[in-house]
């Protein structure tokens, strides 16, 4: 099962009436989403990767209808976009290729260390659950 690329992202914006603007934010966010008028603002000084993921993260707030900044929220958005980006073949590959380097696994994968770092603690909470 392949992952969505900035493409795919794209499309389900527009197939869910959602705008994206690219725009300068302020150093604390990368991106958020407006409920109200079914808006994503993403942060244009973004690589690709930083891009992909934070859309990503920003149309799963869309999926829910999310409003304001809910930590509870925030936490199950983190996760689920991890697990939206990040195949589990495709992480064994390349934990087992880069011997356990993130930056590398997560240069392999096109994700942020941020993602890296969330679908890692999934798979250590279900190995310990």
């Amino acid at each position: 099962m392949s992952t969505p690329n900035i493409q795919d992202l794209q499309n389900i914006a527009e197939q869910g009436h959602i705008t994206i603007i690219e725009t300068a934010l302020d150093g604390n966010y990368m991106g958020y989403y407006d409920n109200a008028t079914r808006t994503i603002i993403v942060d244009n000084t973004l690589n690709p990767t930083q891009y992909r993921c934070t859309l990503a993260h920003e149309l799963i707030h869309a999926k829910y209808e999310h409003t304001g900044h809910d930590p509870k929220n925030e936490n199950k958005t983190r996760q689920e976009t991890a697990l939206w980006l990040i195949n589990i073949i495709d992480y064994i590959q390349a934990e087992h290729i880069y011997d356990s380097n993130n930056i590398l696994i997560g240069i392999e994968l096109n994700v942020t260390q941020q993602v890296l770092g969330d679908y890692q603690n999934i798979l250590k909470e279900t190995i310990h659950n």
